[in-house]
Formats: C-alpha cells, sequence, structure tokens
C-alpha cells in the first residue's frame, strides 16, 4: 500500500467502524514515523551510490603510463579466437 492509501485507512471509515481522532492520530504519526525511516534509507543509499560513482569517475586518475592518453587495443579487448570451446567435453557415462 501507498502512503495516501494506510494514511485514508486509517482516517476513515472504511475499517467498519469509526475510531477516536486520538486514536487515529497515533496511527497517522506511524505511518508517517514509517514513511520517514523508508525515506531516510533510501536517501542514505542514494548517496552512498553516488559518492561510489564519484570516486570511480574521478578525472585526472588513470593508470596509464606517462605520455599516453588511449590504452592498447589488445589490453582492453578480448581474443576474437575462443579456442576453450573446442575441446571436447568428457564423457560422464
Amino acid at each position: 500500500m501507498e502512503l495516501l492509501g494506510r494514511a485514508t485507512f486509517c482516517c476513515w471509515a472504511k475499517i467498519g467502524f469509526t475510531i477516536a481522532l486520538r486514536t487515529s492520530g497515533h496511527l497517522l504519526l506511524g505511518v508517517v514515523r514509517i514513511y520517514h525511516r523508508k525515506a531516510k534509507y533510501l536517501l542514505a543509499d542514494c548517496s552512498e551510490a553516488l559518492t561510489k560513482m564519484k570516486t570511480a569517475f574521478r578525472p585526472g586518475v588513470v593508470d596509464l603510463p606517462e605520455g599516453t592518453f588511449e590504452a592498447a587495443y589488445q589490453s582492453i579487448t578480448l581474443p576474437e579466437e575462443f579456442h576453450d570451446f573446442e575441446t571436447p567435453l568428457p564423457d560422464l557415462k
């Protein structure tokens, strides 16, 4: 259920009987506390992800040798020939 559905459930008589204003206030306070905690967890996760992305993609931090601006083609590309797939599989019988 979303927050509005929970608040509507707490406030109006969809539950079959009426509840006192004090009780509905306590229920709504509980809903707000749960929503606040969920929002705080989401903010912490997003902040952590942003920090990790900023550290991973920092400008100027490159592990290439001095004077080179590009990596060699062989160092960043997988070989085109896959010899491991041509070996026969062992007989399991």
